[in-house]
């Protein structure tokens, strides 16, 4: 854990904190389950996974396509559960997505999540270039960049 770099720094951290735990509880969401702050650090605690996509696919042989198309179901259904809320994730890639009991798909990690509606999006950040919708090069900020590729 790495202490906060200044009041912004500290802002910017707790309000990820309050996001996650306004998303409140879905199957293919990364439960949230308390958050609290000691020494300069923010704690956030989750329900535990076993591994993320990105380990679970680079310690397994060849997923079966039918493991492929459940776990493609499972991240549509926690983006419309976002998305139906006016939130964008921002940093959907096999790193931020989660593997539970071994079958089940949850997006986690929602640092970078935007709230569409606020109408202010100058202080967004984008993800990682590599899983980057070509229209955040632009400034346009939508849901549409969650599902990209």
């Amino acid at each position: 854990m790495e202490l906060f770099r200044g009041e912004t720094d500290r802002s910017r951290k707790l309000e990820e904190a309050q996001k996650h735990e306004r998303l409140g509880a879905h199957a293919n969401l990364v439960r949230f389950v308390h958050a609290w702050e000691e020494r300069r650090q923010l704690y956030i605690q989750t329900e535990l996974c076993d591994a993320s996509l990105q380990q679970y696919a680079e310690g397994c042989c060849p997923l079966p396509e039918r493991q492929v198309w459940a776990f493609l179901a499972d991240l549509a259904a926690a983006l419309k559960h976002l998305h139906d809320r006016g939130l964008a994730h921002m940093d959907v890639k096999p790193a931020n997505i989660f593997v539970a009991g071994g079958r089940v798909c949850k997006l986690g990690d929602f640092g970078l999540m935007l709230e569409l509606e606020e109408g202010d999006l100058s202080e967004a950040q984008e993800g990682d270039p590599k899983y980057m919708a070509p229209e955040l090069l632009k400034g346009i900020y939508s849901k549409a960049a969650d599902i990209f590729r």
